[in-house]
């Protein structure tokens, strides 16, 4: 059931607003590597551009906490 949740509002998330957050990522990440210095900020921005497409689908845990190792 949980799946099911999870996969609806995935796909409600991207019709009504993640198309548009990935595609700012995308640019900003873009703009960002244009210079040297801020490549490792663009890179980042390229990860939240897939994590804008399917937020639920995912789970951020800082690195120092232990269960991600579980």
């Amino acid at each position: 059931m949980g799946g099911v949740l999870r996969l609806i509002g995935n796909l409600l998330w991207l019709l009504v607003a993640g198309w548009a957050m990935c595609l700012s990522h995308l640019v900003a990440g873009a703009l960002l590597c244009l210079t040297i210095i801020r490549i490792p900020f663009g890179i980042q921005s390229f990860t939240l551009a897939g994590l804008a497409l399917a937020p639920l689908a995912r789970e951020i845990v800082p690195a120092d906490d232990p269960r991600r190792f579980a």
